[in-house]
């Protein structure tokens, strides 16, 4: 590539990083792809699905979010199936089956794939070029070394979903564990206030009644202590636990 091509390569790496939202970072790529290009339309076309496609970017605004089929003989069917990049010249078109839906006031376009992990998630196409009909061999590289910089965008906006997903997981568990941590001070609280206190004055009152009885009714009061020592163990135990 030029020097003049090599900036403006630069120049459309730059687009997408200024920040904003998916469909913006997208939409500037474009914008950057026509200017350097000196056409007048151009626009980014995701696959939604097996057979249907997205434009999410365009220079025509009224086009953005319409959805169409993947259709047989079209230009976009081709790419997806071949994985290269497409381009009709004015009068010596390769693919006699392979016709442009719509109106267009020149012939010559061009069709790039968006290829990750070598398949073909969506399109890059531009037409309209400005002067002469027809995009050079510089011109065709660059345009298929941006479609590139649209997979640096999707994945971009891939992990920042992920990210967003696991955020709201994290705060989804946080709420739980504070759920959960309430639960627990409940019930130490119970543990300590409704359960350990009672007993302790019974243990007391036991302890008093074994000096003030004798005889036989003696041996009741101490059974009465030693299980009241034992529930008194187990619920410290809990305590601990």
């Amino acid at each position: 590539m030029s020097e003049d091509t090599l900036k403006a390569l630069f120049d459309i790496i730059e687009a997408p990083r200024r920040g904003g939202s998916f469909r913006s970072r997208l939409q500037r790529i474009i914008s950057r792809v026509v200017t350097c290009l000196q056409s007048e339309r151009g626009s980014i076309i995701l696959l939604r699905g097996r057979n249907t496609l997205e434009i999410v970017a365009s220079t025509v605004p009224e086009l953005v979010g319409i959805r169409q089929r993947l259709v047989d003989g079209s230009p976009s069917a081709w790419v997806c199936k071949n994985k290269q990049i497409l381009y009709v010249a004015p009068g010596r078109d390769p693919l006699p089956a392979c016709r442009r839906q719509g109106h267009y006031k020149k012939e010559a376009f061009l069709v790039a794939p968006i290829l990750s992990r070598n398949r073909v998630i969506g399109m890059l196409t531009i037409t309209e070029k400005k002067g002469d009909d027809s995009f050079t061999t510089e011109e065709q590289e660059l345009f298929l070394a941006t479609a590139a910089q649209v997979i640096s965008a999707i994945e971009h906006q891939r992990l920042s979903e992920d990210l967003r997903r696991k955020r709201q997981e994290l705060r989804r568990k946080n709420v739980q564990l504070k759920r959960l941590e309430k639960i627990r001070t409940d019930l130490f609280n119970m543990l300590v206030h409704d359960l350990k206190g009672p007993i302790s004055e019974v243990v007391g009152n036991l302890d008093i009644l074994s000096y003030l009885i004798t005889g036989e009714n003696l041996e009741y009061v101490q059974a009465a202590q030693s299980s009241c020592d034992t529930l008194f163990r187990m619920i410290s135990d809990l305590l601990d636990i």
